[in-house]
């Protein structure tokens, strides 16, 4: 089944709809969330990508990085994402900020990827149990050492995770 987009111009007006991959070869503006979910301890859940993924395999990213089905509110995404990836609830998502862009450009693996992304903040404490077409692994991580790792050796990482984890404060 063909994923669609509800794709934007630059100041957040609807266009109309697109597939997705036609939205990242083009460079068309669409919505997305990500969620940094966190333990009863402080510590952050982080995800290694899949190897079947086509933007960035197995880096390691924030919790849930979703994009928007056509129709659907920023935190329907983040709830449905962390059910879909990590087969958890969060009842309460507070977000982090207003909705902000993001541009990432890859022309090595033809990707135009232009976002009005919105973060959330949650907490977690059940069982994940992952979905491995999206999810390669995950854990736990206190934030001080991810902090560090993420500033010397942020090729670990998918580049939206180090430029978001800075922007709404988390590191």
């Amino acid at each position: 089944m063909t994923e669609l987009f509800d794709i934007y111009d630059e100041v957040g007006r609807r266009l109309g709809k697109m597939p997705r991959d036609q939205v990242h070869r083009s460079g068309a503006w669409h919505r997305a969330v990500n969620v940094f979910l966190f333990n009863s301890e402080g510590d952050l859940l982080i995800q290694q990508r899949a190897l079947a993924k086509d933007v960035c395999p197995l880096k390691w990213d924030l919790s849930v990085a979703e994009h928007l089905q056509s129709g659907e509110s920023y935190l329907d995404a983040a709830h449905r994402g962390i059910q879909e990836e990590l087969s958890l609830r969060c009842d309460k998502l507070s977000p982090l900020g207003s909705p902000t862009t993001y541009q990432l450009v890859l022309p090595e693996q033809n990707l135009k990827n232009f976002e009005f992304t919105q973060c959330y903040r949650g907490e977690v404490n059940g069982e994940v149990n992952l979905d491995p077409v999206e999810v390669a692994d995950w854990r736990y991580v206190d934030i001080t050492d991810l902090c560090k790792q993420l500033r010397s050796t942020p090729s670990r990482f998918t580049p939206w995770f180090v430029e978001l984890s800075r922007h709404v404060g988390i590191c």
